[in-house]
């Protein structure tokens, strides 16, 4: 069974731990309340902008719905969120309505955090890119290796092929040859015409 599910279901409010520390557990649930209002204001284009500020309006009795608070739990707990500067209040309309606030104060401690989270996962994102790089060449490089040891292994199984042989002349076209080598010479030397044959017969 998924118990966050379950009781997400039945509603729930954000509630931040290190705010609960600092403030008061109170003060976290009525913060996590007034944000999930201020957003629910916003989509609606019903927030009241007064010297630049944007508020909205929460009655006690739509809080203590939400958080379950008393209408004095819920006092000291907005005490306590004021004096620590993350929301301020006031009283507007008529008939008059209590208006909240919320400052930049948690925006500016929660997203040094934030961007420490984001580096974080940009350098292991970078760092496994790099892995993934030095994978990939390796497997590359892998690859051509094996292809080059088939090639070597493929030609090698071949048959070594022999050069082209020049068809040896036959002896008629050798003799005919050698005659008209020595026609003309006034002296015919044993030895010149045995050294003669031998060429031909290389060729």
């Amino acid at each position: 069974m998924k118990l966050m599910s379950l009781l997400s279901g039945n509603g729930f409010v954000m509630f931040n731990k290190e705010l609960a520390h600092e403030v008061s557990v109170n003060g976290a649930i009525i913060f996590g309340q007034l944000c999930s209002s201020y957003e629910s204001f916003g989509s609606k284009k019903m927030l009241t902008v007064r010297d630049g500020k944007e508020y909205f309006y929460l009655t006690s009795g739509v809080l203590e719905e939400e958080t379950a608070l008393s209408y004095r739990q819920q006092l000291k707990a907005i005490k306590d969120l004021e004096d620590a500067g993350y929301i301020e209040s006031i009283i507007m309309g008529s008939p008059s309505k209590k208006y909240f606030h919320i400052t930049d104060k948690i925006v500016q401690q929660l997203l040094p955090k934030v961007a420490v989270s984001s580096d974080k996962s940009a350098d292991l994102n970078e760092e496994n890119e790099q892995e993934t790089s030095v994978q990939k060449q390796s497997e590359d490089f892998l690859s051509y290796d094996k292809c080059v040891t088939l090639a070597m292994t493929k030609e090698q199984s071949k048959p070594v092929q022999k050069l082209p042989a020049y068809k040896k002349k036959n002896k008629k076209e050798q003799y005919k040859n050698i005659n008209k080598y020595f026609v003309n010479k006034e002296s015919v030397n044993n030895d010149e015409i045995i050294n003669k044959l031998i060429s031909e017969y290389r060729l």
